[in-house]
């Protein structure tokens, strides 16, 4: 990736289509799939993938098993990748996010073949090393699949679980760089596809 960005560089359009992040249907993508042709033409900054499709209330949006989204991210990531140079654009990776924060809302479940994690009521009664621990799997997790963004609860949980989660999240994280210990172990930057 570019170390600096020149913005004039995007038109209108591009520099709109940077500040998205959409969902679409399906866990796999070809070259005529509306998505990748609006990755490539519209500079999309990003995707959601989901497992639940509201529209016909099933388990079949775009998440089914590891390898899947593993193929599913690196072919959007390519797309991404191709439409930066069909239209002579700053080399932008895609963000590929998903809800990934455990308890009720996972879209990485242990049934489609993803580790299981933790509540962030759990999360909290867990040792430092334990939180660590299980914070580096996840990352991990994120990671191998190809996401490079995670939407995780912030303020969802009692006041005496926020607490203690606080407790253990403050004592891991510094404010100034590197993030957290375990930031230093798994780059969550994205690796542009081979």
């Amino acid at each position: 990736m570019n170390a600096s960005i020149d913005i004039e560089q995007l038109s209108l359009r591009e520099k709109i289509g940077q500040m998205l992040i959409i969902g679409f249907d399906g866990a796999k993508v070809t070259e005529q799939s509306g998505i990748i042709q609006a990755i490539k033409r519209d500079n999309l900054g990003g995707v959601i993938l989901f497992d639940y499709n509201f529209q016909t209330q099933t388990f079949e949006k775009n998440i089914s098993s590891p390898k899947q989204v593993k193929i599913l991210n690196h072919s959007l990531q390519q797309a991404a990748q191709e439409g930066d140079q069909k239209h002579h654009r700053p080399d932008l990776p895609l963000l590929i996010s998903v809800d990934y924060e455990g308890g009720k809302v996972n879209r990485l479940k242990p049934n489609y073949g993803f580790p299981e994690t933790f509540s962030a009521q759990k999360f909290a009664t867990l040792s430092q090393p334990q939180a660590q621990q299980e914070a580096l799997q996840m990352a991990h997790t994120l990671k191998n699949s190809g996401f490079n963004g995670d939407f995780a609860p912030v303020l969802d949980e009692s006041l005496a679980s926020l607490i203690a989660f606080l407790s253990v999240f403050i004592s891991t994280v510094s404010l100034t760089p590197p993030i957290a210990p375990t930031g230093r172990i798994v780059e969550l930057a994205p690796s542009r596809p081979e």
